[in-house]
C-alpha cells in the first residue's frame, strides 16, 4: 500500500465524443491543476487519482456495449482531440516530477481499461519509454478500486459503480474475456449492464436531437433520493416524442434488467443474462421494478399507461411549438415558443420539467440515505477513515455510519444542468425551453441564461502534525488563483479531521 503525505482525487472527466457533442469542456482548467500539484511540496509524495469513467467508451459514434478490437483506435482518437490533449499533456509532465504518483481507476463508462493494450496505450502517451515516469503510474483497473495511507490513515479510492446495480460491472466475467483474448480464444459475449443498454440503446441517438439529455445526471432511473421521487433523466426520457418509442420500450426492458441485477449481483451471477422470453412486457416492467405508478398518473391497463401519456404530452408540447401561428403571420420554428394565448401548454411543461429538476435537494452535500454512500459505507473496512467515490455526479461529503470516518463523493467536471427558481418563473421559462429545444451544447452554455451548472471538484487529503485533514476543493478556472494563491477554493463544510488520539 502506498503511503502519501497529500492526496487529490478528481472523478468522471467523460474525454470522449464527437467535436460538437462533447460533455468535457475543461481542458485547460485541469491541465493548470494537474502541473499546479507537479510542482506543489516537491519533498512531499503526493498522489493524484481519476477516480473512474476517465474516457468514455461510450460516446463514441460507433459506440458499442464492449469493443476490444477497436478500443486502443478509440482511444488514441481521444489521445489526439484538441479538446482532450490538453489533459494528457498534463499528465506527461506530472509523472515525469520524483515523489508523484498518477493512480488511474477504471469506472462503468472505460470499461476497456482493463484491457492489456489499452492499459499500454496509456503508459506510452503519458510516460512514454521513461520507466521511471511509468513506475509512477498505477493502473487500478479490477474493479476493487485504489487504496493507500495519508498520514497513517487508511484512504479508499473507488468509483462507485460497483455500489450501483443499474451500473455493475462483473469483474469476473470481464477478466474471463481478456484471459480468453489473451490465449487467442474466442471469449464470451459481454452482457452489458441495464446503464449501459439504455446509453447505447436510448440515449445516444436521444442526444442527437436532445443535447441537454447528457447533461442530467449519470443513467439510473431512481435520482432523486432525497425526495423519493422519480429522477430527471428517467421523467425526461419518459416525455420524448413517438418516434422514441419503440427505444422507450427497450429503456422498460433496461429497468427491469436493472432490477433482475440486483438480483444477480446479491447471487453473484452478475453476468448472466435472462432469456428474453422471461423479460415481462415493458409497461409491466416499469411497475415490477418501481411499484405503483402515483395517482396523478393512471395506471396500464387503466386509461393509458404512463409510457404513452408521457410521450403523448411531449409531442404536444412541441407540435404546439412549431405549428401554431405566430403573431407575426408566419409559422413558429421548432426552437421558438408560442404565443401568449397558449400559456397553458407553456405551464404544462414549465410544470414537469420543476417536478423533475427544480428545487431538487440531491444538488447540496448529500444525506445518508444516499444508497452509493450506504453501500460503500458498509463495505469499508472500520479503520477506512475516508472513503472518495464519484460516478453520481454529485458532489458529497457524508460522515460514515459504520465507523469514525467521511465519505467524500468528487461529482463530475462535465456540466450539469440545474433550474433554479429564477429559470422556471413565468418570465425567464421560455429561454430555457428554446434552449433546450435547440437541440446543441452550445445553447445550453449560453452564460446569459445559467442554465448549465459547471463544478471543477476535488477531494484532497493531506496532514499536518499529527492530524490528517479532508475537504472537497472547487477548482479555479485556468490561470485564476482561487484561495491563498492556490487554484482552488474549499468547499465549505466539507473539511474533516482526523487525530492520531482517535484513529
Amino acid at each position: 500500500m502506498d503511503t502519501l503525505e497529500q492526496l487529490h482525487v478528481i472523478s468522471d472527466l467523460h474525454l470522449g465524443g464527437e467535436r460538437g457533442r462533447q460533455i468535457f469542456n475543461q481542458g485547460p482548467a485541469l491541465r493548470a491543476l494537474i502541473e499546479h500539484l507537479a510542482i506543489r511540496a516537491p519533498e512531499e509524495r503526493l498522489g493524484l487519482v481519476l477516480n473512474g469513467d476517465i474516457v468514455d467508451f461510450l460516446a463514441a459514434r460507433d459506440a458499442t456495449y464492449f469493443d476490444p478490437q477497436n478500443a486502443v483506435r478509440k482511444l488514441r482518437d481521444i489521445f489526439d482531440d484538441a479538446a482532450f490533449s490538453p489533459v494528457w499533456d498534463g499528465l506527461a509532465s506530472f509523472v515525469k516530477r520524483e515523489r508523484r504518483l498518477l493512480v488511474l481507476v477504471i469506472g462503468n463508462h472505460d470499461v476497456e481499461l482493463a484491457l492489456p493494450e489499452v492499459q499500454e496505450a496509456l503508459y506510452r502517451r503519458i510516460a512514454g519509454d521513461d520507466l521511471a515516469a511509468r513506475a509512477r503510474i498505477r493502473m487500478a483497473m479490477d474493479g476493487t478500486g485504489y487504496s493507500c495511507r495519508v498520514g497513517g490513515q487508511h484512504v479508499l479510492c473507488t468509483h462507485g459503480n460497483e455500489a450501483d446495480a443499474w451500473n455493475a460491472v462483473d469483474p469476473d466475467k470481464l477478466r474471463k474475456i481478456i484471459r480468453a483474448l489473451k490465449a487467442g480464444a474466442t471469449p464470451e459475449r459481454w452482457i452489458p449492464n441495464a446503464g449501459t443498454q439504455l446509453v447505447i440503446d436510448v440515449m445516444n441517438e436521444v442526444k442527437r436531437d436532445y443535447a441537454f439529455v447528457d447533461l442530467l445526471k449519470p443513467e439510473s432511473p431512481l435520482l432523486s433520493h432525497s425526495r423519493g421521487t422519480l429522477g430527471p433523466l428517467f421523467r425526461i426520457l419518459l416525455a420524448l416524442p413517438r418516434r422514441y418509442r419503440l427505444r422507450l420500450e427497450n429503456f422498460a426492458q433496461s429497468l427491469f434488467r436493472a432490477g433482475v441485477d440486483t438480483v444477480r449481483k446479491a447471487l453473484g451471477f452478475l453476468g448472466e443474462e435472462t432469456p428474453l422470453a422471461e423479460m415481462p412486457e415493458p409497461r409491466d416492467a416499469l411497475e415490477r421494478l418501481l411499484g405503483p405508478i402515483p395517482q396523478d398518473r393512471p395506471a396500464p391497463g387503466r386509461r393509458k399507461s404512463a409510457l404513452s401519456q408521457a410521450a403523448e404530452d411531449f409531442e404536444t408540447w412541441k407540435r404546439t411549438a412549431r405549428e401554431l401561428p405566430s403573431s407575426e403571420g408566419g409559422l413558429l420554428g421548432e426552437t421558438q415558443w408560442p404565443r401568449e394565448d397558449d400559456a397553458d401548454s407553456l405551464e404544462k411543461l414549465r410544470g414537469a420539467l420543476i417536478k423533475s429538476l427544480s428545487g431538487d435537494a440531491t444538488f447540496g452535500l448529500g444525506h445518508p440515505s444516499d444508497p452509493t454512500f450506504a453501500a460503500l459505507d458498509e463495505e469499508a473496512g472500520p479503520d477506512v477513515r475516508f472513503v472518495i467515490a464519484g460516478h453520481t455526479h454529485l458532489r458529497a461529503r457524508i460522515e460514515r455510519v459504520r465507523a469514525r470516518g467521511v465519505y467524500f463523493n468528487t461529482g463530475t467536471w462535465i456540466r450539469l444542468i440545474q433550474l433554479t427558481d429564477a429559470l422556471t418563473s413565468k418570465d425567464t421559462f421560455p429561454q430555457v425551453f428554446d434552449a433546450l429545444a435547440r437541440g446543441t451544447l452550445d445553447a445550453l452554455d449560453n452564460p446569459e441564461l445559467k442554465l448549465v451548472l459547471q463544478r471543477r471538484t476535488m477531494a484532497s487529503v493531506w496532514h499536518e502534525g499529527g492530524t490528517v485533514f479532508g475537504e472537497l476543493r472547487e477548482v479555479s478556472a485556468a490561470g485564476a488563483p482561487a484561495q491563498d494563491g492556490e487554484p482552488w477554493a474549499a468547499v465549505p463544510k466539507t473539511r474533516y479531521a482526523v487525530t492520531k488520539e482517535v484513529a
